[in-house]
């Protein structure tokens, strides 16, 4: 084979093995994640206290700065909840969940938006008590609710 086929497919195994190591969460990882997990509601209450939780558009704001600029200001606890997940250590970007602030806009997005990355942990939630993925992860810390 020629070389530079031999560095792209190392590059392609090196990138597979990247994107399954970021989505990929161990038993053991998931029973830590469920020792130090926060309620959902905290973080509801901190965007209805921003003003965001019932908006269907973002409020107006510089699109230049990032969003974890901005809500590092204006939201702390969320935007560190997102910094510390595998979300936030793998940049995976806040409109990939909520819209790009502009043209879509979603303050809590729906279990779509997770299948749309993570279908092979697609529940069927007519086997469990669940209605949603954030029926049991926090939407930000990605950890299970205790």
């Amino acid at each position: 084979m020629e070389r530079k086929t031999l560095i792209a497919i190392a590059w392609l195994a090196v990138l597979s093995a990247l994107v399954f190591f970021a989505c990929a969460q161990t038993e053991h990882a998931r029973k830590m994640n469920q020792a130090v997990d926060t309620d959902q509601a905290v973080v509801s209450a901190q965007l209805a206290e921003a003003g965001t939780a019932q908006q269907d558009e973002h409020p107006d704001v510089d699109f230049n700065q990032s969003c974890y600029d901005c809500h590092k200001e204006e939201t702390p606890e969320v935007a560190e909840q997102w910094h510390a997940s595998l979300h936030g250590m793998v940049n995976v970007g806040c409109f990939v969940c909520h819209g790009d602030g502009t043209t879509e806009f979603v303050v809590q997005p729906s279990t779509e938006r997770c299948i749309a990355c993570h279908s092979p942990k697609e529940v069927d939630y007519s086997k469990t008590e669940a209605s949603s993925c954030f029926s049991c992860h926090n939407g930000h810390t990605l950890k299970f609710h205790n």
